[in-house]
């Protein structure tokens, strides 16, 4: 039996790490395991109140942290750390690098754990011609304050006018 096939069935046995308030407080996650602290604590006494995670239920030390095909799973940033590699994860990356990164992948056949490359790749365009509508849109409508600055002759007189009436106008 390989390693691989030993750490599925020990991820099939290993049981729930439940907190032991989780069903009576609303904000506590029941999900994530936190350590019983407390002096009267039923759990951290260990009495019946469910398990509590120890060494025996580690995988074995030559996978794990390895992916579900046992090769190992290493974070990429750079093209350079990506071409020797079958599988990687793409994560804590910019746009526009994630996408130079995506589309590396895809023309060299390299697996991403963690992303679907084509709708990434696709999400990503989607975002960039947005952002660059948004910008241009800006830019057309908005004018710079030296062309607000640079009012013509005609509306400065115009303005000094409705100033003097507003003024000079009887209550």
């Amino acid at each position: 039996m390989s390693l691989l096939e030993i750490r599925k069935k020990m991820n099939q046995k290993r049981p729930a790490f439940k907190i032991s308030s989780a069903l009576n407080r609303k904000e506590v996650n029941s999900e994530k395991w936190r350590r019983p602290r407390g002096i009267h604590n039923k759990k951290r006494k260990r009495t019946h109140k469910g398990p509590m995670p120890q060494p025996g239920y580690k995988n074995p030390k030559e996978i794990r942290g390895t992916l579900y095909d046992g090769s190992p799973s290493t974070q990429v940033y750079t093209i350079e750390q990506l071409a020797n590699r079958k599988t990687a994860i793409l994560a804590h990356v910019g746009m526009k690098r994630r996408k130079e990164l995506l589309e590396y992948a895809k023309s060299k056949s390299i697996g991403i754990v963690n992303l679907d490359i084509q709708k990434e790749i696709e999400r990503i365009n989607k975002k960039l011609s947005e952002r660059q509508h948004k910008t241009k849109k800006e830019h057309t409508q908005t004018p710079t304050k030296t062309e607000e600055k640079q009012k013509p002759e005609d509306q400065k007189e115009k303005d000094i006018k409705q100033a003097e009436k507003i003024i000079t106008k009887p209550q």
